[in-house]
């Protein structure tokens, strides 16, 4: 193998020459060839760059200007490079160049500060996000005691202590000891909080960050913010490995996020963000207090929330078709939390509903076939879990029904149920509950984390069993409450079904009220004005003549409900007084026995239920 050692000066020259060839292979029109020549371009300058760091060339100079990211001859390869899409030259090591960092942040406190951070760096050994301070450094917005109890939280979860958010500080002269692989582009940095369980993707992560990109960008519309997401790159910070639901993250980001736990070598952001926005929560988990709906606007979480489905709805749309068929209902299945009798269940759901019943699971379906189902449907039916946060895919007046095992009250577990009743979204939500003991089955030698209780006492092991209800408690690891919810569930299909038919009694109610409120509206209505108003000379004799008048409906009348309609006609003799009025219920009239020689004025209006439009803007003159 042949190693390639470059001098300064050999280097300096291949740095213009690259520039030079790079620009006019652009003007050429073989795009093929020219990748082609580019890469090549773009793999001998990394070559040069990284010969000169092996052989210590590129130490900076402690008297020369820092710079950001790196020399103008440098940046002008790089960047003309970069703009072919070549993909060798969008990280380039810079080895022990100087850089300093600078830092802007808006808020009151860490749990709504979003800070923006200019050449901010990860050190993946230490696990420590570093600031270089220089002379030129900006340091805006930071409060004057940053660890009190953090600058800004990684996550949306808020004030939570195991995701808080500090810099270490460096001298701006450190940074030329460290070698680092630049990123000259946008990043969003944040903690996944859970990311093995989809309601916490979705509520804590994936919604909070479209609300926070849509805000710096200044995003309106669904195209402003798709376009403001590709110029957006992800990196995941947390300790968890990409997870089951990880190409969600990927479509919402520019290319493939980075994550912290896959890194070795200490890495810097041109520019990143670090704060997602709180206000599209609309639960806690119960850190502080028992969990329950936050105390907010929920009509702003709505219009947030539902913005999120639209962008999701484009953004997955080649892979989404969405019909008018909702003849069916959807029953979630799990390998844990198992409805025994499910059959019966799915039998009792076509029973009382007549819907063809569809049962979709994670280990049988992936999710976008899930939500496709999930969004054609009538009805969703599910044992509590992180499943039913597809329910935010739901058409309106659609049902929901939540099912809870013995001894979890519905009442004290409500996040689906918080979020299916969010102003707006007009879906019906209903819970059953298994109160008999016979019908479940418990897994007291489960693992730990899925509800095993034989590592306990046998004094609280007895009084777990015998308590009817699972007391209120904090997150996340009650013994009580994993023993519950992870038991196994005869449904009663009698008391399942009262559930049941009220839920569709109270979707035929207000269907129908729904219709009644649109038919109000519609004879609230007010019709337009007359089309193609014409009179026409169709008899003429030495005494009388006849006119016909002809006309088009309103063109809104199709839009109007309405019983009667008909059309009122005011016929007056130029320069006199004299006014005949008519009432008629077709486009056309014929006025008999009209003086000759005479001109006459008419105006006509539109009537729908007594309701009338304006007459005609203008009159039409008409000559016998």
């Amino acid at each position: 193998m042949v190693v390639l050692n470059f001098s300064k000066i050999d280097c300096v020259l291949i740095i213009f020459i690259s520039a030079l060839v790079v620009d006019i292979l652009r003007t050429r029109n073989d795009i093929t060839a020219n990748n082609s020549r580019i890469t090549s371009i773009s793999m001998c300058y990394k070559k040069c760059i990284n010969s000169l760091l092996s052989n210590g060339n590129l130490t900076g100079n402690s008297n020369a200007n820092s710079t950001n990211v790196t020399s103008a001859e440098e940046r002008k390869v790089k960047n003309s490079v970069d703009n072919k899409g070549i993909r060798e030259m969008e990280n380039i090591t810079f080895g022990n160049l100087k850089l300093f960092s600078s830092v802007w942040c808006y808020g009151l406190d860490n749990t709504n500060r979003l800070c923006r951070f200019r050449n901010l760096c990860y050190f993946p050994k230490t696990n420590d996000f570093v600031f270089f301070h220089g002379s030129k450094s900006v340091y805006f917005g930071i409060p004057e005691n940053q660890f009190n109890p953090a600058l800004v939280d990684m996550a949306s979860v808020e004030n939570h202590n195991t995701q808080y958010f500090h810099f270490t500080d460096m001298p701006e002269s450190e940074s030329q000891g460290f070698n680092k692989t630049f990123f000259d582009k946008r990043f969003f940095i944040f903690n996944r909080f859970n990311p093995g369980n989809l309601m916490h993707v979705l509520h804590d992560d994936l919604i909070p960050l479209i609300s926070s990109v849509r805000e710096i960008c200044g995003a309106v519309t669904i195209n402003e913010t798709q376009e403001c997401l590709k110029s957006f790159e992800l990196f995941l910070a947390d300790e968890h490995p990409s997870g089951m639901f990880f190409n969600l993250y990927e479509e919402l980001s520019a290319g493939s996020p980075l994550l912290a736990t896959n890194l070795t070598d200490n890495i810097c952001f041109a520019e990143s963000f670090v704060g997602l926005r709180k206000h599209t929560l609309w639960y806690q988990y119960g850190f502080k207090i028992p969990q329950g709906p936050l105390k907010r606007n929920m009509k702003l979480v709505s219009d947030e929330v539902k913005i999120f489905i639209e962008m999701f709805r484009v953004k997955f749309g080649k892979k989404y078709k969405h019909t008018d068929d909702e003849n069916y209902a959807v029953l979630i299945a799990r390998n844990n939390r198992i409805i025994i009798n499910e059959a019966e269940v799915m039998k009792e759901l076509h029973k009382c509903s007549g819907l063809k019943v569809k049962k979709v699971s994670l280990e049988e379906n992936n999710l976008h076939e899930i939500i496709q189902v999930i969004h054609n449907s009538k009805m969703l039916v599910g044992m509590h879990g992180a499943l039913l946060a597809l329910l935010m895919f739901l058409k309106p007046n659609s049902v929901v029904i939540e099912l809870f095992p013995y001894g979890v009250n519905p009442d004290s577990y409500t996040p689906y149920k918080t979020l299916a009743t969010l102003p707006g979204f007009g879906l019906i939500y209903h819970s059953w509950q298994n109160t008999e003991l016979n019908n479940t089955i418990t897994k007291p030698d489960n693992p730990v984390e899925l509800g095993g209780i034989r590592h306990l006492p046998l004094t609280v092991q007895q009084q777990i069993l015998d308590n009817p209800e699972v007391p209120q408690h904090l997150c996340c690891n009650n013994p009580e409450w994993l023993f519950r919810i992870y038991q196994d569930t005869v449904v009663n299909i009698s008391s399942f079904s009262q559930v049941l038919q009220h839920a569709l009694l109270q979707q035929v109610e207000r269907k129908t009220f729904q219709q009644h409120n649109e038919n109000l509206m519609k004879r609230n209505l007010y019709p337009g004005e007359v089309q193609n108003l014409a009179c026409h000379l169709v008899y003429r004799d030495e005494t009388w003549a006849s006119l016909v008048l002809l006309w088009k409906e309103p063109w809104n009348l199709k839009y109007i409900n309405s019983s009667l309609v008909v059309y009122e006609v005011l016929v007056q003799e130029a320069n006199t007084e004299k006014v005949d009025y008519v009432l008629v219920k077709t486009t056309k009239h014929i006025f008999h026995k009209l003086l000759l020689n005479t001109h006459y004025v008419i105006w006509l209006r539109c009537q729908v239920d007594g309701r009338s439009g304006h007459f005609s803007t203008y009159p039409l003159h008409c000559y016998t």
